[in-house]
């Protein structure tokens, strides 16, 4: 379950950022954006990652209370997923957006150019 768990969080992860990029390459060019699939996940367990990752970011704010057993464990691989993602797509030092891919020359959010390392 823990693998299942890991895969459909990294899928919301990715939807997320083609959410954000799409938009904001609709707002530069004058378009609409392209709507954006869900993730190919089952509706339970899509449901279940929004909560862990909603419990996730709560625990970062400083606000949670009590967690399950089971919380705590899909907190790893939602932890694990956010990882694998945050490896992937690396920040844009200017703004922290994460990059669409590691070899971008220019953050789509803030268009900034980015120098090579």
């Amino acid at each position: 379950m823990r693998a299942e768990l890991e895969a459909a969080a990294l899928a919301v992860l990715e939807a997320q950022l083609a959410a954000g990029y799409n938009a904001a390459m609709a707002e530069r060019s004058g378009q609409k954006p392209p709507p954006i699939p869900a993730p190919a996940t089952d509706p339970a367990l899509l449901r279940r990652v929004l909560h862990l990752m909603d419990i996730a970011r709560r625990i970062e704010e400083g606000r949670c209370g009590r967690l399950w057993a089971d919380e705590i464990l899909g907190l790893e691989a939602v932890r694990a997923a956010r990882a694998r993602f945050e490896a992937a797509h690396p920040q844009c030092p200017h703004c922290a957006a994460p990059l669409a891919k590691a070899s971008d020359t220019r953050c789509w959010r803030c268009w900034r150019e980015l120098k090579e390392n």
